[in-house]
């Protein structure tokens, strides 16, 4: 642990990125007097700025990043059904979600860590990094439950030293 090491907690690294991702959802909702539920999948495309105080070095290459990521929708495509009833219905009420308007969240943001290697050649840092980002905001619109996504993946850093 000796080689633990804080670079500056005031150097900020500013990234900015497109990703890609997607998952599927079960939602359930009721008691005595009726229920709603809803199954479907959802795939997003999203524009991300994260911003990191700081870089903590394990070894001289290695590293772990905290910080911030905020991402905006740029695309998104839902798929699936919901089913809703109660006691004063004679059939259950069925909506496909993919004419849903307003579903998800177009801004969202929550924590992102990441531990990486520099590779260093010249005046340029290749950093290989394993992300993992836990949603603390809203992902999708109109549910009683809140959801947020949970991310985790291999992504490639390049900067100039």
């Amino acid at each position: 642990m000796r080689d633990l090491k804080i670079d500056s907690i005031w150097n900020f690294t500013i990234g900015l990125g497109l990703e890609q991702y997607g998952g599927s959802f079960y939602l359930r909702d009721g008691g005595l007097g009726g229920s709603n539920h809803v199954l479907g999948e959802l795939r997003k495309e999203v524009l991300f700025v994260t911003l990191s105080p700081a870089k903590f070095r394990l070894f001289k290459h290695a590293f772990i990043r905290p910080g911030l990521n905020l991402n905006y929708e740029l695309h998104k495509k839902v798929s699936g059904e919901s089913y809703s009833w109660n006691m004063s219905m004679s059939q259950p009420i069925k909506n496909d979600l993919s004419a849903a308007e307003n579903f998800t969240q177009d801004l969202n943001g929550g924590i992102l860590i990441q531990v990486g290697y520099a590779i260093e050649i010249k005046k340029i840092s290749i950093e290989p990094r394993y992300s993992f980002f836990l949603g603390v905001s809203r992902e999708l619109n109109n549910s009683q439950a809140f959801v947020s996504s949970f991310r985790h993946g291999f992504t490639f850093g390049v900067k100039l030293r």
